[in-house]
């Protein structure tokens, strides 16, 4: 029997691997009812090599019914926008077919387990099935099947395979009826299906650019669990579509304006060119080799050839963020969206970046967050409870800076609130650590903020809610001058 949807064979070990994995990854709740559909880890993987393969090949037909069906979907699903919308993400890309896949995958099965925890309920409701079954729960039936209970096997197999077959039915009957009238596209439960896997994968792939720094995250591990793990959080975060949105088009803009500053150096890490030199030390390995009549002419008169080099001389940015209850709504998703824009503006300019949140205490309370995944994850995690003390938040930032030796990285602090509280913290505290306040007032006012500021030498700011608003932030902590 043909069980594939692509001319591909389930036989290869990276096919089996896949299956696994995407298995492996489901949620806890489901993943019982997908141990009891053989033909789940086929359409899992399948949909994982259709989004990934540059190519795909749909197979011709399937002896199995519910997978020719399934296969019937997947023909019109790849003539459709939505399958070249989500191509232009996966494909190629190991991370982000795996989580389309999985999310998929999920959706599928929790409208499994609601047909079959409907056909429990009418079992129950039902004379004959109250006798059979009135003490069933799903959890109960699964928990009792799960113990070795043949008969509760034996049912779940049945409820299962029916909810399969009676969903696989009325989503390929819609599909076929569309066709029938001459409609392009997807009926609405299957658009909405993959409308929604595609922005779980829109969402891992902002994620996916914000965390890694430098380096492609692993196909296996850690990198591509804790990606997962952040994509699934993000479902229950409130106006996470908002930060990430807002967070891109800042972000947009960065290209037309961010500059690196690089000075010659010969301890640094990008190589320049070359220039002549008369330390030996110096030179290059092909001029001490140089015949001795050669070198020593070389050296009496215009030198050896030696590395020329560039490094980097950025600072870095130290941020620290209100996050009291008056932040809540679009105060919260601004700030945020300026934190996520400033950290990606970071990496493009090869910047360390140090990140705390603030009420009446400080978070995390025991050093800055520094890490792409954890500065990421509590960014768009945070939420907005509390007082406020602007002092408290100052005092922690100033030691962070003075006793971690971040000095040597950065002299400027970045603090985003809209307190109104008075801030007590002297000028001289700054100054005798030569460190700047940048201070991005909120909807408000706050003078004593102000004076604080513009007295350590830097700047304070009303922000305005918005993309522009955001932007000259970013623009002044890049170094730029704003508009």
């Amino acid at each position: 029997m043909k069980n594939n949807l692509l001319n591909i064979t389930n036989k290869n070990p990276y096919y089996q691997i896949t299956a696994k994995n995407i298995l492996k990854y489901l949620p806890n709740d489901v993943k019982q009812i997908a141990s009891n559909i053989p033909q789940l880890p086929i359409i899992a993987t399948d949909n994982y090599f259709i989004h990934y393969s540059i190519y795909p090949i749909l197979a011709g037909s399937n002896e199995d019914d519910v997978l020719q069906k399934v296969l019937d979907i997947y023909k019109e699903y790849s003539k459709t926008k939505e399958y070249q919308q989500t191509k232009i993400l996966t494909t190629l890309d190991h991370d982000l077919s795996m989580i389309h896949s999985i999310s998929l995958t999920r959706i599928i099965l929790e409208k499994i387990k609601k047909e079959v925890e409907r056909q429990i309920e009418q079992m129950q409701s039902s004379k004959q099935g109250s006798q059979q079954s009135a003490s069933y729960t799903l959890n109960q039936l699964q928990r009792q099947a799960v113990q070795g209970n043949q008969k509760a096997q034996q049912l779940l197999r049945q409820l299962t395979s029916t909810a399969v077959k009676k969903i696989i039915d009325r989503l390929h009957k819609q599909l076929q009826q569309m066709k029938r009238r001459g409609q392009r596209g997807l009926p609405k439960e299957l658009k909405e299906m993959f409308e929604q896997a595609r922005k779980t994968t829109e969402r891992a792939k902002d994620l996916k650019d914000l965390m890694q720094s430098g380096k492609r995250a692993g196909k296996t591990g850690t990198s591509f669990e804790k990606l997962l793990d952040l994509t699934n959080k993000l479902i229950s975060v409130e106006k996470i579509d908002e930060i990430l949105s807002l967070s891109k088009k800042i972000t947009d803009h960065m290209p037309k304006f961010y500059h690196i500053r690089k000075v010659r150096d010969r301890h640094g890490t990008e190589l320049y060119g070359y220039r002549l030199t008369k330390n030996i030390e110096h030179a290059l390995a092909r001029e001490l080799a140089l015949p001795d009549e050669l070198f020593y002419y070389k050296l009496a008169n215009q030198g050896l050839l030696a590395k020329e080099k560039i490094r980097v001389v950025e600072g870095a940015y130290y941020v620290i963020i209100d996050k009291s209850g008056s932040m809540k709504g679009a105060k919260t998703i601004w700030a945020r969206s300026v934190a996520l824009a400033l950290f990606r503006l970071a990496k493009k300019k090869n910047r360390k970046y140090f990140l705390r949140f603030f009420d009446t205490k400080v978070y995390p309370k025991d050093k800055p967050i520094k890490e792409p995944e954890e500065i990421v994850e509590h960014i768009v995690r945070i939420s907005s409870v509390g007082g406020t003390s602007i002092d408290t938040a100052l005092l922690v930032a100033i030691k962070d800076i003075k006793e971690r030796k971040l000095s040597k990285y950065t002299n400027t602090i970045i603090l985003i609130t809209d307190g109104e509280d008075e801030v007590n913290t002297k000028p001289e505290l700054l100054k005798e650590n030569n460190i700047t306040l940048v201070a991005v007032m909120i909807r408000g006012h706050n003078e004593t903020l102000k004076k604080l500021a513009e007295e350590s030498g830097g700047q304070y700011l009303k922000a305005e809610l918005n993309e522009r608003g955001a932007l000259k932030i970013v623009k002044i902590a890049g170094g730029e001058e704003s508009e």
